[in-house]
């Protein structure tokens, strides 16, 4: 395959959403922080408190993608955060499917200088481990179309045959040493690959019946990521190599988007 290929295959993956998540030393109580704030310069929209799992979370639009309008979520629980960002319809009544945050490289730059910002606080807790996590479509014409990308992603170690093949779903994990430096920290590649077929059910419904169809069928290739330093690591991640790991993840997850399955 060549480099040109695997450039325009990277391009052609559109998020659906995009997931920093840190695995905490220490109980944090959302409720005390005001990072929301912070890192988009307004209020919340919504804050909702969860007192059945000490949680708590902050939510609301931001800045659009490509015109595609996202949301971005804050969930804290005692020992977790999550950073997450996802599409949001603007019309239910017209929505595109899968609704998709835009291209996987602008949706990264807009998340990336939100999760960097966010690193970087002075009060951020103690971490010990962190993840990547994202939902990718990469759009076909059909089904046959889908199961001949998976062919090219996974072609290292599995055969598919795309006119005979549905309800295929593949997920390994392929770990890698990290390369922040920081002793026995390994990273979890994990990809999970499947043919998607996407459509809106509506109801249509009249004095006489009431009916279901589906409409705006489409099919796309999906990826889904989660990219994380090893759950035994259970030393604190220097608060200067934060920053650096999450750019490690990111880029392990992309290049498996890239170049599909490999070592």
């Amino acid at each position: 395959m060549s480099e040109h290929r695997r450039k325009g295959q990277i391009m052609s993956w559109e998020a659906q959403s995009l997931r920093l998540t840190l695995f905490l030393v220490s109980p944090v109580d959302g409720e005390k922080t005001n990072w929301w704030e912070r890192l988009i310069g307004l209020p919340p929209e919504g804050k909702v408190s969860k007192p059945r799992i000490n949680g708590y979370e902050e939510s609301g639009l931001v800045d659009e993608i490509v015109g595609n309008q996202v949301r971005l979520r804050i969930l804290i629980q005692p020992m977790r955060m999550d950073l997450l960002l996802t599409a949001s319809p603007k019309d239910d009544l017209n929505t595109e499917v899968p609704p998709v945050i835009g291209p996987v490289s602008e949706s990264l730059d807009r998340f990336g200088s939100l999760a960097r910002k966010w690193l970087a606080f002075s009060d951020m807790p103690q971490v010990e481990r962190m993840a990547f996590g994202a939902h990718l479509d990469e759009m076909v014409p059909d089904r046959k179309a889908g199961y001949g990308q998976l062919r090219q992603y996974l072609s290292r170690y599995v055969k598919i045959d795309p006119e005979g093949s549905s309800d295929f779903s593949y997920s390994i994990n392929r770990p890698r040493a990290s390369a922040s430096g920081i002793a026995e920290l390994r990273v979890n590649r994990l990809s999970k690959w499947s043919v998607i077929i996407w459509s809106v059910m509506r109801h249509r419904i009249s004095s006489a019946s009431s009916e279901v169809f589906r409409d705006a069928e489409r099919f796309s290739c999906h990826l889904e990521l989660d990219i994380s330093t090893n759950q035994d690591f259970r030393e604190e991640i220097a608060r200067e190599k934060l920053s650096f790991i999450y750019d490690e993840l990111v880029a392990l997850g992309m290049e498996i988007a890239k170049d599909g399955d490999i070592p």
